[in-house]
């Protein structure tokens, strides 16, 4: 069963939702309790991306691979790297600062962090060309309209 497909969902909600807390944090640096949970947010994202790269790393062998697809994959992978370490960075920001930010260093903070978004948006892309361009890790559509025909014939479906 391929479970980087079902792992990469998480952390990309989790990364957007995070970074709304932030914005919402810029917005009001006064909140009480708003920090915690965007800290707790910002360590499950890095927990979930974690995950995420370990499945693509499991996954990236188990497909076949052109030149294209190789390609991609690779600056796919890079991508998934990068963000894996921006955001541990941050993470780490965080938690040393403990929610006590300078002036100046909360929108610092917030702009990496959005631009580790953008990089989030960009793998995920990539993503999406390696499985709807160029089929990679998919069953090709022939094989599978030959196995519906052979089911239809054995009077499978209702």
């Amino acid at each position: 069963m391929p479970f980087h497909p079902l792992s990469v969902h998480l952390p990309i909600g989790l990364l957007l939702a995070t970074w709304g807390l932030y914005v919402w944090q810029v917005a009001k640096p006064d909140k009480p309790g708003l920090a915690e949970v965007s800290f707790y947010a910002l360590l499950a994202s890095e927990i979930a991306l974690i995950l995420a790269v370990i499945t693509g790393r499991n996954a990236e062998t188990d497909i076949i691979q052109t030149a294209q697809i190789h390609e991609l994959v690779e600056t796919h992978e890079t991508a998934g790297y990068v963000l894996v370490w921006i955001m541990g960075l941050l993470t780490l920001w965080v938690y040393l600062r403990g929610h006590r930010w300078k002036k100046g260093e909360l929108l610092t903070f917030f702009l990496t962090f959005t631009m580790a978004c953008g990089l989030m948006a960009y793998g995920a892309h990539l993503g999406g060309k390696l499985v709807y361009e160029q089929g990679a890790g998919v069953m090709p559509m022939e094989e599978l309209l030959k196995l519906q025909r052979q089911t239809e014939q054995l009077n499978i479906l209702p």
